[in-house]
């Protein structure tokens, strides 16, 4: 029996593989396409509205080259699921990094959070910042 994690991390496979072909489709299916979702990219900025959120996916999937067969990977850290909600928080890698306005894609910190619409879980919004080395506190040996 499928679990919502399951079909979700299916569905993103897809995506993620259509995206790093320059294709945004997979993610433009897979979010709602109500006025309430947001976008907080690694590109910068934000979205709210399907309006804004679906061209700024077909945007972002161009800054990736197809012709480097650019093969996004994903990492499950943590994921819930209720009933009408849920959201799953990856670190994504591409080791084909594209370099976009100073912003290298090589690996970002990804946060989705899910609506149930439906029987599909659909994207409400996307967090993505780029991966960095952690800064120690003040005062830590090195």
């Amino acid at each position: 029996m499928s679990t919502p994690l399951d079909a979700v991390l299916d569905e993103l496979e897809y995506a993620d593989a259509e995206f790093g072909a320059g294709r945004a489709g997979g993610y433009q299916d897979m979010y709602s396409h109500a006025d309430d979702v947001t976008i907080f990219g690694a590109f910068g900025g934000h979205e709210q509205g399907w309006d804004t959120v679906g061209p700024r996916l077909a945007w972002a999937a161009t800054q990736f080259n197809p012709s480097t067969d650019t093969k996004l990977e994903r990492t499950l850290i943590s994921a819930n699921f209720g009933t009408e909600l849920g959201y799953t928080v990856t670190l994504e890698r591409s080791p084909g990094a594209t370099t976009v306005a100073g912003t290298t894609m090589a690996g970002l910190r990804v946060t989705h959070v899910y609506r149930l619409e439906g029987d599909r879980w659909k994207i409400v919004h996307r967090h993505a910042d780029p991966l960095t080395n952690k800064v120690p506190p003040a005062g830590t040996p090195t």
